[in-house]
C-alpha cells in the first residue's frame, strides 16, 4: 500500500482527511500516517518525495514546500459544498466525494490606505495573484531569506505578465 500523509492529529486538516478518504472509499488502500506535528509531517513529505516513494499526502497553498518539491494537485472532481462542509465536522455520517473549494490569495491593504492613500484602491481591488506564484515567492523568501521588498523587487521584475494587468489602461 502506497502512503497517505494527513496532517497531525490535533489538525482540522486531519479531519477532513480521514472524512476524504472514506467519502473516495480509499480509506483501506493506503497507509495512513499521522505525524506528531507540522515538522515532522514536512519531514515525511520530504523524504517521501526525495524517495520517490508513491506517496499521496495533503498540504495547503499558499506555501513554499508546494513549489519547493514541484508537486501536483490530485484533481478530486467537482466541489461539493455540503458534503466538504461534513468533512470539516468530528463526526460526518455520510461522507460523500468533494474536491476543495477553489483556493485563491486575496490582496489585502492596510486601513490606513482607504483614508491616506485612496488611489491606490483601483489596483488593489483588480490585483489577482496566481497561488503558483504566491508559492514561489514564498519559498524565496524562505529559502534566500529575502526580506519582503526583495521579494517585492523580484515579482516585479520577473512577472509583468501579472502586474501590469492591474494598471489602468492608458489611451494612447
Amino acid at each position: 500500500k502506497p502512503d497517505f500523509i494527513t496532517c497531525p492529529a490535533d489538525r482540522a486538516c486531519a479531519v477532513i482527511n480521514r472524512h476524504m478518504l472514506k467519502a473516495f472509499n480509499l480509506h483501506t488502500h493506503f497507509n495512513v500516517i499521522v505525524p506528531q506535528n507540522r515538522i515532522e509531517m514536512d519531514q515525511l513529505i520530504g523524504n517521501a518525495v526525495s524517495g520517490n516513494r508513491p506517496t499521496v499526502f495533503y498540504y495547503w497553498e499558499p506555501n513554499p514546500l508546494v513549489h519547493e518539491l514541484d508537486i501536483s494537485r490530485i484533481d478530486l472532481g467537482v466541489f461539493v459544498a455540503k458534503a466538504f462542509a461534513c468533512f470539516g465536522q468530528s463526526t460526518c455520517g455520510d461522507s460523500q466525494p468533494s474536491n476543495f473549494p477553489n483556493e485563491q490569495v486575496e490582496v489585502v491593504v492596510a486601513d490606513w490606505v482607504r483614508g491616506e492613500a485612496p488611489e491606490l484602491l483601483p489596483y488593489v481591488r483588480k490585483a489577482k495573484m496566481p497561488m503558483m506564484i504566491m508559492n514561489e515567492l514564498l519559498a524565496l523568501e524562505l529559502e534566500r531569506g529575502l526580506s519582503p521588498e526583495a521579494v517585492a523587487e523580484h515579482f516585479v521584475s520577473t512577472h509583468p505578465d501579472v502586474w501590469q494587468s492591474w494598471l489602468p489602461v492608458v489611451a494612447q
